[in-house]
C-alpha cells in the first residue's frame, strides 16, 4: 500500500494508490477519518 498526498480543487488529502498506480482512492473510502493534515518534516 502506498500513501500519497494529492489536490483538488486546492485541497490536499491522503489517499492509496490502487495497484495498478492509475488511481488514487482517498482514505475516506476505507473507513479511515483523519482530521489533522499539516505534518511537516
Amino acid at each position: 500500500m502506498k500513501l500519497v498526498t494529492y489536490e483538488v480543487d486546492r485541497r490536499r488529502d491522503i489517499g492509496v494508490v490502487s495497484r495498478d498506480e492509475m488511481w488514487v482512492f482517498p482514505l475516506k473510502a476505507f473507513g479511515m477519518e483523519y482530521r489533522e493534515r499539516c505534518w511537516k518534516l
